[in-house]
């Protein structure tokens, strides 16, 4: 079902770094996320091929797929073994910790966005237009976390509704196309973004 579609210029979860936070909270935000998935094996491992099937639609065989937050990496191994050129990057993966340097077909991040701070969302969708992608898929939750960090801290920093999400996207890719889908899962968005023919050019 389509929720929504106009033009404009989220699984368990992984973790994205955050802009503008100082050094010292950065190191600590990630090394908070490091133990978190550390002492509990089932903590980023999530996200399924059926909530980005739409997305599939849309990409040839062996297009490139950056998986932005990929927590643990399943789904960049499903995505290989589909044939799919995919890469993963989370900084509180050792393996995953480097942004790669390279461009991508598609960008996905399931599950990230509500783990990043209101005055950082902004700073990590632009972060997603480094990798000159043709689309980007995105899952969002609205409700807090029932998993919290080893300090306390509820896992999802920005709790907001999708409207609030819309406009987010509208600022940050206003020459975009986004299709608002109907959520996966209670509580959650999902979005395929796609470049304007003239960007692409």
């Amino acid at each position: 079902m389509i929720l929504a579609r106009r033009s404009i210029r989220t699984r368990l979860c992984g973790f994205i770094f955050l802009g503008r936070l100082s050094n010292v909270d950065k190191n600590e935000l990630i090394e908070q996320y490091r133990i978190k998935h550390k002492n509990h094996e089932s903590y980023g491992v999530g996200g399924s091929f059926s909530e980005i099937a739409e997305l599939f639609d849309s990409l040839e065989p062996a297009s490139s797929i950056l998986d932005f937050g990929c927590g643990k990496g399943a789904l960049v191994k499903q995505l290989r073994l589909m044939g799919f050129d995919a890469k993963g990057y989370d900084p509180a993966i050792r393996r995953f910790e480097n942004f790669p340097d390279r461009k991508f077909d598609a960008v996905i991040c399931m599950d990230v966005l509500e783990h990043i701070r209101r005055e950082d969302v902004d700073d990590i969708l632009q972060m997603m237009l480094e990798v000159d992608p043709k689309y980007i898929f995105l899952t969002i939750s609205h409700t807090t976390a029932i998993n919290h960090l080893p300090n306390g801290r509820n896992c999802h920093e920005t709790v907001e509704n999708p409207f609030w999400w819309w406009s987010k996207i509208g600022q940050n890719f206003p020459q975009w196309s986004a299709i608002g889908l109907e959520g996966f899962r209670p509580g959650t968005s999902r979005w395929l973004l796609k470049k304007s023919s003239e960007e692409q050019q």
